[in-house]
């Protein structure tokens, strides 16, 4: 039988781990920074184990593993699990396995799945559920140059933390994939993604620095940090004359040119996704490796390769125009 990727997190065998009791005690803390901090790594090392557990040992789907994952941890903060467990019955791993069988035969017991999730927004509050999501999303940059330090933004194709660079000491970008997006077509798009802008080194373009896979198996890639402001934010601030505006207009045309010239389109130019620099300075962002269907009919990449003019046809334009209101 075909193994579904999905149950595949990570390298490691998914197995429960081996927890110090000085964390479980920790988790009862009344003092609430060390209660947090506890409950984060607990859930930490747990969530993706008890995903597998679902997945593997209960036979659930993705998104119902997903969603029973943060139900499980969510009823288990709010209701204070972690204080039930008594160290003279056994270790915690089995505790925690034991409850969560429980929790699943509990919720199998008449309902259905989406039934199921309309009864578990009463009692999974908004700020446990924010909580889990960060939790889950942080990347585990351990065995790499990298220290993560604040998320930037998010989007589509993955997630934009500010992070360190300890072997140069300089900050840098790192976009990773979503903590759930395991797929090997998600990974293939992000790779190709870094190396069409590796491609593009010109100084109104993002330079990549490195590519590379984490230990819990997702692919991320480093680039320069951005120090600045987006465009439309600049623009709105600034209230430049139309002669200023078409100067920036045409700056930022020219990295745009510059990767026309080597067959490669950015398909989602904004002035959201241009950055003005803190020294002046113009970059296009976000060149997006999204699939967008193409007149062949066939699913190519945001930031592709274009046709020249002999393959394109008599049918493409010479000049193109792009109205925007905020030129």
């Amino acid at each position: 039988m075909k193994r579904d990727p999905d149950t595949t997190i990570g390298r490691g065998s998914g197995r429960f781990p081996t927890t110090r009791r000085s964390a479980v005690l920790a988790a009862t803390s009344e003092d609430r920074e060390e209660r947090t901090r506890a409950l984060d790594l607990l859930v930490t090392l747990y969530w993706r184990p008890v995903y597998r557990h679902l997945r593997i040992h209960w036979s659930r789907s993705n998104e119902d593993a997903k969603d029973l994952t943060q139900g499980f941890f969510a009823l288990a903060i709010e209701r204070n699990v972690f204080g039930s467990y008594d160290p003279a019955r056994g270790t915690f791993r089995t505790f925690l396995r034991t409850c969560l069988d429980r929790y699943v035969s509990n919720e199998a017991k008449g309902s259905q799945a989406a039934s199921r999730s309309r009864r578990a927004m009463r009692w999974i509050s908004d700020e446990a559920v924010s909580r889990l999501r960060e939790v889950a999303d942080a990347p585990d940059f351990s065995g790499t140059r990298y220290r993560i330090e604040r998320e930037l933004g998010r989007g589509g194709m993955g997630v934009v933390w500010a992070a360190t660079d300890l072997d140069l000491q300089r900050e840098v970008a790192v976009k990773v994939l979503p903590a759930w997006e395991s797929s090997e077509d998600a990974a293939t798009r992000l790779r190709r993604e870094a190396r069409i802008l590796a491609q593009l080194e010109h100084p109104g373009i993002v330079p990549i620095h490195d590519l590379g896979q984490l230990a819990d198996g997702r692919i991320f890639y480093a680039m320069k940090l951005v120090r600045g402001e987006r465009l439309d934010s600049y623009l709105d601030r600034s209230a430049l004359p139309l002669q200023e505006r078409l100067r920036l207009f045409e700056r930022f045309c020219e990295p745009v040119a510059f990767a026309h010239a080597r067959g490669i389109a950015h398909r989602d130019l904004k002035p959201a996704n241009v950055m003005v620099g803190s020294f002046g300075e113009i970059l296009v962002l976000d060149w997006d490796s999204r699939e967008a269907p193409t007149h062949h009919g066939v699913e190519e990449p945001r930031g592709t390769w274009l046709p020249n003019r002999r393959q394109a046809g008599p049918s493409m334009p010479e000049r193109t125009s792009m109205p925007s209101e905020r030129f």
